[in-house]
């Protein structure tokens, strides 16, 4: 008799607890509703409320562009015979996942570049790994858009990008480290003076700026950079909802110049990878 009033007493539980989680997604569903209706109707002249409905049309996959370039393994470009060194292993927003920081790294190792260049620097924990796992008398050039150049930028950026440039400073995670090897730039990569980096980087990782407009330009720029003797571009943010942009731009350009025929998507990534052996004059 004692067990059957326990277990009824347990399945009296369980309902309360499921009637609590219904009634609370209803509040959140009404509450939701409301706010879409507001969102999408007088609400769509503000700003921000424009930037709300733009997510949920990326979230839903509308307009979601189907990538072209080939996959590859990740263990095929990747060298286990290399000892890297990770710092900050957690990542914020924005960042690079655990996953592509270790692939960076490794390639960094394998391929020992002395002159790295770095298109968009945020908080700089991709700089800062780049800087461990390079050697000694390597430079790594990092361009960041200071946040009082946001609204007079040469080309258009997309609204996801505004937050992350939108910060007090740029390359907080190396700053207290006391890494000479790493020389902060300030610009807009679009109308920066590249004149004295120009067939001298041997690794450029691409990661500004995402809306077309700013990837096509940063590539094009990046083949510029490259070394002649070869060297690796990378890029980030490839087959991504949140950034349509890159994958829009990066698949012209697989698909319509010869330079970047050769381009790669690593999998279980969202970088695409390049390794030049030798660099077409451009």
């Amino acid at each position: 008799m004692f067990i059957k009033k326990q277990n009824n007493e347990i399945k009296l539980n369980l309902k309360i607890k499921k009637i609590k989680k219904i009634k609370s997604f209803l509040g959140r569903y009404f509450f939701s509703l409301s706010r879409c209706l507001f969102i999408h109707t007088i609400g769509v002249f503000s700003q921000k409320n424009r930037e709300i409905v733009t997510l949920i049309c990326t979230h839903l996959d509308y307009g979601k562009i189907t990538p072209l370039i080939p996959k590859i393994e990740l263990p095929a470009i990747l060298d286990t015979g290399v000892n890297i060194h990770l710092s900050e292993l957690i990542g914020d927003d924005g960042n690079v996942t655990l996953t592509e920081l270790a692939c960076i790294s490794n390639l960094i190792q394998q391929k020992s570049p002395q002159r790295i260049f770095e298109i968009g620097t945020f908080n700089g924990r991709t700089t800062l790994n780049m800087a461990y796992n390079s050697p000694e008398s390597s430079k790594i050039y990092t361009l960041d858009l200071p946040k009082e150049a946001l609204s007079s930028t040469k080309l258009p950026i997309g609204f996801n990008d505004k937050q992350y440039i939108n910060k007090e400073s740029s390359g907080t995670k190396f700053l207290k480290r006391n890494l000479n090897k790493i020389v902060q730039l300030f610009g807009d990569s679009a109308n920066f003076n590249f004149s004295s980096f120009l067939k001298k980087m041997d690794f450029i990782f691409i990661d500004g700026s995402h809306s077309y407009d700013y990837v096509l330009s940063d590539s094009k720029i990046a083949a510029k950079l490259l070394n002649t003797d070869g060297g690796i571009i990378l890029w980030h943010d490839y087959d991504t909802n949140y950034w349509p942009g890159v994958t829009k731009a990066l698949n012209e350009l697989y698909a319509q110049d010869p330079y970047f025929q050769e381009l790669k998507h690593i999998k279980s990534t969202s970088l695409v990878y390049l390794f030049k052996r030798k660099s077409i004059q451009i």
